[in-house]
């Protein structure tokens, strides 16, 4: 049983990709990618895309954000798990 499978029965799960300078950040991303189009009722926030050219979202470790990028993050996310509106 994965871990999706554990929750039960849910209206909503949101999944966030990552933008890292790590080895490891291009299978998380897929991972997660394909476990969204997997599971029903599973959003996934692209932040790698969303982020990609703001170098200023980013403290100069390139993990940690800035206010401004912590900002854009949190009402990225905020936007995925709005109700429908139609």
């Amino acid at each position: 049983m994965s871990l999706l499978d554990s929750l039960g029965p849910v209206q909503q799960v949101v999944l966030v990709n990552t933008r890292v300078p790590r080895p490891w950040e291009r299978v998380v991303n897929t991972t997660l990618a394909q476990v969204a189009a997997t599971y029903p009722h599973t959003t996934l926030v692209d932040w790698y895309a969303a982020s990609a050219g703001h170098d200023s979202f980013f403290a100069p470790d390139g993990v940690h954000l800035t206010p401004a990028g912590a900002r854009f993050y949190a009402a990225l996310v905020a936007g995925a798990v709005q109700p429908d509106k139609g």
